[in-house]
């Protein structure tokens, strides 16, 4: 039975993928504005107008709630208003593409994560990061390994022992074929030595599955698995940060165990890769203030986000080694498409 699922989600996720659509995209109506001015001290006035934020994925998500906040605070520090706008499709890549092909004035921005290099490589957009100008990094989400509660793995050693001495037969999880989660596992097990079967599955099915025995393991972010850990449905194993969670320090990361993985999910601000550089110092400075506000603090602590601020220069070579590392991993199981 546990062969049967998952040949027929395999089956189902590459259908899917084949057949994705553009769903519930939209887009202020206002012009795209003209590029920054300096003003008669050479000072540049940007920005003189309201700006454009543009998010890959549908409004109620967690990257659309994260990004929407961290705006109404970045407001105040900018003087100008922000409208957001989602432009979901082909996992992020119809935002992205749109915001590369505006004017590089700074009044149209991207809300970045990962998937900015997933999009290119899968074949989903041609721009890739070389298109962009990285503004800053904001936030980091951690990737964790999860079991359920009654799974007769208690540690991670133990799961990596399990699975050395039984390459493919366990299941593990994760929230779609070619995702940042699916990456995570790859890595996991090229890390460690071992072999994997990976099903992609939804948050709550992925707990389902886990619980029925039909998958052995899942892995996502640690938001995902939260509300099933404080109820006791779920055991986190190891978590794939540079550290263990806030929540429970015994948790080890895979990285203390002695294995070189760290997988951990950014969320940046990103715009068109002529942008200039006084445009680019004043918006990262503003959106520094605005992840440093008590409401955008509060809100990361209570969904397991962690702020983990890095300016336009620190961020560029960041994302040039996450990059590199998703296309290994992409390469590896044989998605490269661009």
């Amino acid at each position: 039975y546990r062969l049967a699922l998952l040949f027929g989600l395999a089956f189902s996720a590459v259908c899917l993928g084949g057949c994705g659509q553009e769903a519930g995209s939209s887009e202020a109506n206002a012009p795209s504005g003209e590029t920054a001015e300096a003003s008669s001290e050479g000072e540049s006035d940007f920005p003189n107008r309201y700006l454009d934020f543009i998010i890959g994925f549908s409004a109620g998500t967690g990257a659309d709630t994260n990004g929407r906040l961290l705006c109404s605070q970045a407001e105040q520090f900018l003087g100008q208003s922000i409208a957001v706008t989602n432009r979901d499709g082909a996992g992020g890549a119809l935002a992205y593409t749109f915001v590369a092909s505006q004017e590089p004035d700074g009044y149209t921005l991207s809300w970045n994560s990962n998937s900015q290099s997933i999009s290119h490589y899968s074949g989903n957009m041609e721009d890739s990061i070389d298109d962009f100008k990285q503004v800053c990094r904001i936030s980091l989400e951690d990737n964790v390994l999860a079991v359920a509660a009654d799974s007769k793995w208690n540690t991670f050693e133990e799961f990596v022992e399990d699975v050395k001495a039984n390459p493919g037969e366990y299941i593990c999880s994760n929230g779609g074929i070619g995702g940042y989660n699916h990456l995570a596992a790859v890595a996991l097990q090229n890390a460690i030595g071992g072999e994997l079967q990976h099903v992609p599955l939804g948050g709550g099915d992925q707990i389902t599955a886990m619980q029925t025995g039909e998958v052995d393991c899942g892995i996502a972010s640690l938001a995902n698995y939260m509300t099933y850990v404080q109820s006791g449905d779920v055991r986190i194993l190891a978590s794939l940060g540079e550290e263990s969670p806030s929540f429970d320090p015994s948790i080890p990361t895979v990285k203390s165990c002695g294995y070189d993985v760290v997988m951990s999910m950014y969320r940046g601000i990103s715009v068109p890769k002529d942008t200039p550089d006084e445009v680019v110092a004043i918006l990262s400075d503003a959106f520094r203030q605005a992840c440093e506000t008590e409401t955008y603090q509060q809100y990361a602590e209570e969904n397991n986000i962690i702020i983990s601020f890095m300016d336009s220069d620190e961020f560029t070579e960041y994302v040039k080694e996450d990059d590199a590392q998703i296309y290994q991993l992409m390469e590896d199981i044989g998605m490269i498409q661009n």
